[in-house]
């Protein structure tokens, strides 16, 4: 009857307004957490540096190698082609910022890149001392 799907219809309004409050708490609170990296801590919040629960690269053969290989080569030299070659070689990347940025809410990207390249992340020195003192 028309009421039933009416009442179902409000039933389901009421369960997402619901959910988006929960959805607002989840984006506070950390999720798929491996542990802690040693004493680092986020650069705005000073929370610790939680090191996230990634998903393992795809397994690729060697004519799987050999065929991507061959792809990214005939995409020739154009603006459109380099963002086709981007995006393709970039879904790991992206699959790890989202992981950092489930376990570490409110991170910057300098975060991401103190944990995933360190070599990249230039940490600064105090003002009173001349050695490599670092902040941690």
């Amino acid at each position: 009857s028309p009421t039933d799907s009416e009442d179902e219809f409000f039933e389901a309004l009421e369960s997402q307004e619901a959910a988006s409050e929960g959805e607002k708490e989840a984006l506070q609170s950390p999720e798929g957490i491996k542990h802690q990296l040693g004493k680092k801590v986020l650069l705005t919040s000073g929370k610790p540096l939680d090191v996230p629960i990634t998903q393992d690269p795809l397994v690729m053969t060697e004519d799987m190698v050999v065929e991507q290989s061959h792809v990214l080569s005939e995409l020739g030299t154009s603006e459109e082609a380099a963002k086709i070659r981007a995006k393709m070689q970039s879904g790991q990347l992206m699959s790890d910022m989202e992981a950092f940025k489930a376990a570490n809410p409110g991170c910057l990207l300098a975060d991401f890149v103190r944990w995933y390249s360190p070599r990249d992340w230039i940490e600064e020195k105090t003002e009173t001392e001349s050695e490599s003192v670092v902040f941690d």
